[in-house]
C-alpha cells in the first residue's frame, strides 16, 4: 500500500517535502551546522525548502509503475498501473466527428464524418508522421481528442501492452503493460492482440484473452488501470479477437469460444456486471457486435452460428434470430438505414441482408 500512496496526486507529494524542508532546515539551523560564511538561518531553510521541493517535482513527472496480482473467480492475472503525472493531468475529453473512437468508427459504419482525412495517400504523401510500434497486433488504431491508442502483444516477454501516442506528432507518450504471463497456444497468423480498444472520452477499454481466460479492462488517459473483469474462460484455436463496443453507459463485449460463450454489458466507470446472456449452442465465433440505431429502439446485432441474431443492448435479452447456414462469422455485420448485411463463409460463402419494419425483421 504504501507504493500506491507514493503515487498520489503530486500535491501531497509536494507538501510532503516542502514540510520535511522546514523540518530539516530548522534541524540544521538548531545544530549549527551552517557556520560562519555558509548559508545559516532563514536562508538554509529557504534552500532547503526549495531543493526538496524541485526534487519532488522532477520524481513525480517521472513515470512510475507498480504491479499486483489481481485474483478473481479463481483467475490470477497481473496488472500494471501507474503513469507520468503530465498525462495523468489530462481531463476526460469530448469526442469530435475527427474521431474514431472504436472498431468501424462512431456509427459503426466504416464512415468518417471528418472532411479533413486525405483521400490520397503513399509512402511519401500525406503523411505527417510514422512511429515505431513494438510486438504485434491485428488490432487497429482508435483516434480519441489528442491521441492514439493502440494494443500490442510481445510473445517473447508474453506482454500485452496499450500504446499511446501524440496525434499530432506521433511520439509515444506512455505505455501500459495490461497483462503478463501465459500465452495460450493459437493459429500462428493470429496474435495476442487482435482486438481493436474503445475510447469513451474516459477511458480506454480494451480486450485480451490471457492464460485461457478473456479480460476486459477499463484503462484511464494517464495509463492506470480503472479496473479489470473476467468475461470467462476461452479456448479456440484461432485464438480471441472481438473488439469491445460502447453503448450508452455500458460496454459490451462477445465471447464465443469452445468452453462458454456470453454476451456481457460493464458498466464503464466501475465495471460492474449490468447484464449477461449465455448462449446454447457449442461452436467458435469471432465477430464483433455493432449497434444498429436508425430503428426504435436500438438493436445489438451480432452474426453467429446458425443466426444473425439482434438483441436489446440495455438488457442483453434476444429481439429475434434469422437463421442462416454459416457455422461461424468472423466479421461484423454491416447497418444502414433499416438493414442488416451479414457474411461468412463456413461451410460455404453466404452473404444475407435483413430488413426491419413494422412487421419485424425478414
Amino acid at each position: 500500500m504504501l507504493i500506491e500512496w507514493l503515487l498520489a496526486g503530486w500535491k501531497i507529494k509536494l507538501g510532503l517535502a516542502v514540510w520535511l524542508g522546514l523540518a530539516a532546515g530548522g534541524v540544521w539551523k538548531r545544530n549549527a551546522i551552517a557556520r560562519r560564511g555558509r548559508l545559516h538561518g532563514a536562508s538554509s531553510v529557504g534552500v532547503f525548502c526549495l531543493f526538496t521541493a524541485v526534487l519532488a517535482v522532477v520524481l513525480t513527472r517521472r513515470v512510475m509503475e507498480y504491479r499486483r496480482v489481481v485474483k478473481e473467480s479463481g483467475i490470477e492475472y497481473t496488472i500494471t498501473a501507474g503513469a507520468s503525472e503530465r498525462i495523468r493531468a489530462a481531463p476526460g475529453i469530448e469526442l469530435e466527428s475527427r474521431d474514431w473512437p472504436c472498431w468501424r468508427g462512431l456509427a459503426f459504419d466504416n464512415h468518417s464524418r471528418s472532411d479533413s482525412a486525405p483521400i490520397h495517400w503513399g509512402p511519401e504523401q500525406n503523411v505527417i508522421w510514422r512511429a515505431a510500434v513494438p510486438g504485434r497486433g491485428h488490432s487497429s488504431p482508435i483516434l480519441c481528442g489528442q491521441y492514439v491508442f493502440l494494443t500490442t502483444a510481445d510473445d517473447k516477454t508474453q506482454t500485452q501492452t496499450l500504446l499511446a501516442y501524440d496525434r499530432d506528432d506521433g511520439s509515444l507518450l506512455w505505455e501500459r503493460v495490461i497483462h503478463q504471463g501465459r500465452f495460450a497456444p493459437q493459429h500462428a497468423k493470429n496474435t495476442y492482440a487482435s482486438a481493436t480498444p474503445a475510447c469513451d472520452g474516459k477511458h480506454i477499454f480494451t480486450m485480451f484473452e490471457i492464460d485461457g481466460t478473456v479480460v476486459a479492462s477499463a484503462v484511464d488517459f494517464a495509463g492506470h488501470v480503472v479496473w479489470q473483469q473476467p468475461v470467462g474462460k476461452y479456448s479456440s484455436a484461432h485464438g480471441y479477437c472481438t473488439s469491445p463496443l460502447l453503448y450508452r453507459s455500458v460496454v459490451i463485449t462477445a465471447m464465443e469460444g469452445e468452453i462458454s460463450r456470453r454476451l456481457v454489458a460493464y458498466d464503464r466507470s466501475s465495471g460492474t456486471v449490468q447484464w449477461q446472456t449465455e448462449f446454447n449452442y457449442v461452436a467458435t465465433n469471432h465477430g464483433a457486435p455493432v449497434i444498429l440505431d436508425a430503428v426504435e429502439p436500438a438493436l445489438l446485432v451480432l452474426p453467429g452460428v446458425g443466426a444473425v441474431r439482434a438483441f436489446e443492448p440495455d438488457s442483453g435479452k434476444l429481439k429475434w434470430s434469422i437463421g442462416w447456414s454459416v457455422n461461424a462469422a468472423s466479421n461484423s455485420a454491416a447497418v444502414r438505414q433499416h438493414r442488416v448485411f451479414a457474411s461468412g463463409t463456413i461451410p460455404q460463402n453466404t452473404l444475407v441482408c435483413i430488413e426491419i419494419d413494422s412487421r419485424g425483421a425478414h
